[in-house]
């Protein structure tokens, strides 16, 4: 009978979930320091809200010392120093259908005005989309937080991305640590470690810290074989095929949860 996971553990969980979100910010901030072709492509997004739109009434424009590329970095680095307010993992579709990306909205509220809407309203939000690899999509001022309602995102194309919640990611991290953590359980056990050796411990920590290797717990093979699989259920439940990029990012957080690569 498989050891029951102790509750100190099973609310340490959700920080996998959580990883995609903290990964996504520090691989934007690094697209943004070297002028990324994934970042000029976004900048071109952001710069419609540069200027007015004619006929589109919920069009929002940054001011005029954000609404330029200079000035939109500084305000997006701004806000992912420091983001008070918890990222929400979401999905991105165009004009409807499913692009299969999973994406991570970002806010932060500023005490200044960064811009105006259409109407002529103040906007001190300032509201980022990317994938959850860290490829930047949008960024544009917005008048209040993202809510239970799907969001829409004017990009260069004129068409529409909206982002509706989605679950699955988080759950297969879940499952992935929840597996992890039964897996060295069980080996510890055979190791002749008591169990309060194994609930003492901090968890997440890296395999080392408890003496087992990553091989040990779980072939790289194995691990990998797990990520394609769980890539499928991703795939299955946002019903549309994920690109390559999002495929290995997926992959990697895998094995760095099973021990093979860390953060």
């Amino acid at each position: 009978m498989a050891p029951k996971i102790p509750s100190a553990v099973l609310r340490e969980i959700p920080h996998f979930a959580q990883m995609m979100v903290k990964k996504s910010v520090s691989r934007l901030t690094g697209k943004m320091l070297i002028g990324s072709k994934q970042w000029r492509e976004a900048l071109e997004h952001i710069a419609d809200h540069f200027r007015p739109i004619a006929g589109k009434p919920t069009h929002t424009v940054f001011v005029s010392k954000y609404a330029n590329n200079q000035g939109v970095s500084d305000l997006i680095s701004r806000a992912l120093n420091s983001l008070g307010r918890q990222p929400i993992v979401s999905r991105l579709t165009v004009a409807g259908k499913s692009v299969g990306k999973p994406c991570v909205i970002m806010e932060k509220e500023f005490s200044e005005v960064i811009g105006k809407s259409e109407k002529g309203g103040d906007c001190k939000i300032l509201r980022i989309i990317m994938d959850f690899t860290g490829r930047p999509i949008t960024a544009y001022p917005v008048k209040e937080f993202f809510g239970a309602s799907a969001i829409v995102v004017t990009l260069a194309t004129s068409s529409e991305a909206q982002v509706p919640m989605v679950k699955v990611v988080q759950d297969v991290y879940m499952d992935e640590a929840e597996t992890h953590y039964l897996r060295y359980s069980l080996i510890l056990k055979e190791r002749q470690s008591t169990m309060g050796e194994i609930i003492d411990f901090i968890f997440p920590l890296p395999v080392e810290a408890l003496g087992l290797d990553p091989q040990e717990v779980a072939p790289e093979k194995f691990v990998r074989e797990r990520a394609r699989k769980a890539i499928i259920k991703i795939e299955t439940s946002l019903g549309g095929k994920l690109d390559e990029e999002t495929k290995e990012n997926i992959i990697i957080d895998i094995l760095s949860i099973w021990g093979w690569y860390y953060a």
